[in-house]
Formats: C-alpha cells, sequence, structure tokens
C-alpha cells in the first residue's frame, strides 16, 4: 500500500510544473490535418480569464506560437478537447467538448476583465448538422421536444420532465448509446482506463461487457485497469447479466494518464452506475478506498 500512495502521489504531482506557467501537455490539430504535440496554455489564472488565442510551445523552453481559432481545426489540452466551430454570426471560437459521438454536447467560456466576469454557452448538435440547440433560453422543454420530435423515446421523456438543463448530459448520453454502431479499430492502438469500485454489498456476480460481446468479470480488488481503443468509440456495460448501465468511451490520443470511471450499485433494487471521473478526484477516491 504505501508503494501505491507514492505513486499516486507521482502522478498527481507530475504535471505541477505546467501549471505553475498556466502550460498543460496537449496538442493542436492544423487545418492542413497535421497534430503537433506540445504544450498548451488556454488560459490565464491570474487574473482569470479565458484567451481566445491560445498559446503554444512544442517544449517548456521553446519558442512560444499563438493560434486564433481561424488557425486551427482542434487542440487539446492536459484531459480536455477543443474544436473550433462558428456560431450563429458569430466568428469562430473554441468549444470544449463534453461529450462526442452522434449527438455532440459542447461549452463555450468567454470572460472579460474582472472577477466574476464570464458568459458560459452550453450546446447540442447532432452529427452532420449544423444547427445547434442552445441549453440555455426560453421555452426549454417545447424547443427540446422539437429537436428530437424524430425520437420517440426520448420525446416522451421529455414530456415526462425527465431532462433538465442540469441533467442534459443524461439525454446526450442516451441518444448516443441508441445510435451506437461498434467500429473496427483501424489503427490498433489503446489506451488505459482506470476503473474503481464503490458498491453496495451483493452476492452478485459483477460484469464488464465491451460492445455487448465482450465479458470481463470484475476482479475482488477495488481499482483495476484494462486497454481500449484509441481512435473508436467503445460501449461499456457494467452490473450483472441481467441488469447493467451504460455507457461510451471515447479515449484522446496523445494524453499521457489513464482516464478513470467509477463503477457504483446502491439501492434496494441493486441499481448500476459507471461515470467518468475527473482525474485529481478519482485519485483522492482510490487513496481513500485503499485504506
Amino acid at each position: 500500500m504505501k508503494s501505491y500512495l507514492l505513486f499516486l502521489t507521482f502522478i498527481i504531482m507530475t504535471p505541477s510544473f505546467a501549471q505553475d506557467t498556466g502550460y498543460l501537455h496537449g496538442y493542436i490539430v492544423t487545418n492542413e490535418n497535421d497534430t503537433i504535440l506540445g504544450l498548451v496554455k488556454n488560459k490565464n489564472f491570474t487574473p482569470y480569464r479565458v484567451l481566445q488565442d491560445i498559446k503554444f510551445k512544442k517544449e517548456k523552453s521553446g519558442e512560444m506560437e499563438t493560434y486564433a481559432p481561424k488557425d486551427l481545426k482542434s487542440f487539446q489540452v492536459g484531459s480536455s478537447r477543443y474544436v473550433s466551430k462558428k456560431f450563429g454570426e458569430d466568428d469562430l471560437s473554441f468549444f470544449e467538448v463534453l461529450i462526442e459521438g452522434d449527438l455532440n454536447y459542447y461549452e463555450l467560456r468567454v470572460t472579460g476583465f474582472g472577477t466574476g466576469n464570464e458568459t458560459v454557452y452550453q450546446m447540442l448538435q447532432k452529427k452532420n448538422e449544423d444547427a445547434f440547440f442552445s441549453v440555455y433560453g426560453p421555452n426549454f422543454q417545447e424547443r427540446l421536444l422539437a429537436y428530437f420530435a424524430d425520437e420517440p423515446i426520448l420525446s416522451e421523456k421529455i414530456k415526462a420532465g425527465t431532462y433538465k438543463r442540469n441533467n442534459i448530459d443524461k439525454l446526450v448520453k442516451e441518444y448516443n448509446l441508441m445510435k451506437y454502431i461498434p467500429q473496427p479499430s483501424k489503427t490498433r492502438k489503446t489506451a488505459t482506463v482506470s476503473f474503481y469500485k464503490r458498491l453496495s454489498k451483493t452476492n452478485a456476480e459483477l460484469f464488464l461487457v465491451f460492445n455487448d460481446t465482450l465479458e470481463y468479470r470484475i476482479p475482488d480488488k477495488y481499482f483495476f485497469t484494462l486497454n481500449v481503443p484509441v481512435d473508436v468509440r467503445t460501449k461499456v456495460c457494467f452490473g450483472t447479466k441481467d441488469n447493467k448501465s451504460c455507457t461510451l468511451i471515447s479515449m484522446l490520443p496523445h494524453y499521457p494518464f489513464p482516464d478513470y470511471y467509477e463503477l457504483q450499485t446502491g439501492g434496494a433494487k441493486l441499481k448500476f452506475n459507471i461515470e467518468k471521473r475527473l482525474q485529481n478526484q478519482a485519485q483522492q477516491d482510490i487513496a481513500e478506498l485503499g485504506r
């Protein structure tokens, strides 16, 4: 256990030099589809401000370059990915990709000078469509019904009030699961996914099921890792053979740290849940479970 905690401390401290200057490991994708690895900065922390034009260095001591949204297709900074998009009649902006799939969930943050001077936009956009759905704004339920008029299952849930602005991510995940079709990996490259368990007592045999075909019996230990492809989305379900909760995992290429997912059980009817967790929170949870 002592060696594991030392390893965990090392992981947490590894990117600290970059945090001191605002730069994090990442990459940029040019308009010519060239991917360039390096250090990316998209925020000032003192005073706090989201940069409309990002800063990039190929290495820590390298020359700084500045890129506007018109110069790039996308970039990754730390564990977050951004894409260049046009919103309404405005110029291109960098949108953070919160969820990617047949239905994309984006967030745009615009800051001025001064404490608390920040505007947040959240939008949905169906694959291969230009139109956005704004999460904020009047007549939310009516607009949501119109946007998903061709999806009867979701429409009934919208009418019942299942989806609100503060849980719109659940609708996005459900839509993407409904539309999901497994695709073969083209590169066969994989990345590490870390799973940890926070389970109620149960005698049931628990599994992870990948793309509805490959079953993995969950080990007794509270923390374990598996490899998944980086160039395609993978459907992962957690639970028993008859009762599961599912999500889609999309791995970021060139990201040197694993993604973390918490496996949960609870409730009288033994409900299952699988949720992605931020790196720092996950590492704290794992350390507590290991005590």
